[in-house]
């Protein structure tokens, strides 16, 4: 007999010949597994009556009972399938009863699959999957899309029932993520749904001050979103417990333009946390780091004394900005000769005041 021979599975499948093989052996998850992976090459790759065969193998396989939540190298054969994107092989799947919410050995569900096209997730999403599944590290599928900026999985979760102010095991909620990653289209998704800029996260961390610290590879400094949260009433003043402002973040952070920005809109120029540092202060303090970051920093602490900071502020422990760079800087360097320079212009026009009032 040929081995290429083909056979037209439709009778004995119609006759329930899937039970009758199915008392005889199971079918693992590692054949089905190979089977999806010939089905997959076939979609790719062939045409016309092998493509034919691949998917006939296939449906036999599903409907003699094969372990369709098995996992074989942590994924399972629905994740398989969306890593795939194979939208065929998921619709068998679903139709074979295979458990749309099962999780790989990570923890994720297939919601949670980097770049998971639109019409896959959206074929997920009509046949049942919670679209509010967390991961390990508590984390849904709207936060994802949020970070990867993905604005038509964003509303696609949040047609379905999404929790906008589903927050993870650190506090963050999906405008957290977008805040951090600079994506202002997905921020603005967000707000238009009535999305909370002020909740804070763990640390005490809003949105805006989300545009200023690090966030894994992201760059910081995200100016387009900070002004879309401001225009939405983002609080420019918000601290967190030490009483450290989104101002002094953004000196310790080097976010040069967020924190124009916030002086723009009122921002406190003069706050002080716990210990009574300035945002001057944490420019000082920061330890150099040569080349554009250190430029940053320069150029931070010159424009706060541009707008007037008071370059004679003491900390509780009577520490002036000049005496901070001195303690925690090289001799020399840039900010530490600059705000020198500015004690030094202090300590004349104090003398020339004490001259004048003697006079």
């Amino acid at each position: 007999m040929n081995a290429r021979c083909c056979m037209d599975l439709s009778l004995l499948l119609a006759c329930d010949i899937g039970n009758v093989i199915r008392s005889f052996a199971p079918v693992g998850a590692d054949q089905l597994h190979e089977t999806l992976d010939e089905f997959f090459g076939a979609e790719e790759g062939e045409e016309g009556e092998e493509r034919r065969v691949k998917r006939e193998d296939l449906a036999l396989l599903l409907h003699m009972g094969a372990d369709v939540d098995g996992l074989v190298d942590g994924d399972t054969a629905l994740m398989k399938a969306v890593l795939a994107t194979s939208l065929e092989a998921l619709e068998m799947l679903v139709e074979a009863g295979v458990g749309i919410g099962v999780r790989d050995s990570n923890g994720d569900s297939v919601l949670h699959v980097a770049g998971i096209p639109f019409e896959i997730a959206e074929f997920l999403v009509s046949s049942g999957m919670d679209v509010n599944v967390e991961n390990r590290d508590g984390r849904q599928p709207l936060s994802l899309a949020a970070q990867r900026n993905q604005t038509d999985l964003i509303d696609l979760y949040l047609q379905h029932g999404a929790d906008i102010h589903a927050a993870d095991e650190e506090g963050d909620t999906a405008l957290h993520v977008t805040a951090m990653t600079g994506h202002r289209d997905a921020a603005q998704l967000l707000l238009d749904r009535v999305a909370d800029c002020d909740v804070t996260n763990k640390k005490g961390v809003t949105s805006l001050l989300g545009t200023i610290i690090p966030y894994g590879d992201a760059p910081t400094d995200h100016r387009d979103v900070a002004e879309l949260l401001i225009s939405r009433g983002a609080n420019v003043s918000h601290a967190n417990d030490g009483g450290i402002s989104i101002l002094h973040h953004a000196a310790v952070y080097r976010s040069t333009d967020v924190l124009e920005l916030l002086l723009e809109n009122k921002a406190d120029l003069y706050a002080t946390d716990d210990r009574g540092w300035t945002a001057l202060h944490y420019v000082a303090e920061t330890c150099p780091v040569e080349g554009q970051v250190e430029e940053k920093k320069l150029r931070i602490a010159q424009f706060l004394v541009s707008r007037g900071i008071d370059t004679g502020a003491v900390t509780i422990k009577e520490h002036m900005a000049h005496a901070i760079a001195e303690m925690r800087r090289s001799q020399n360097t840039p900010i530490r000769t600059f705000l020198a320079g500015t004690a030094l212009i202090q300590q004349q026009q104090q003398q020339q005041q004490q001259q004048q009032g003697q006079g």
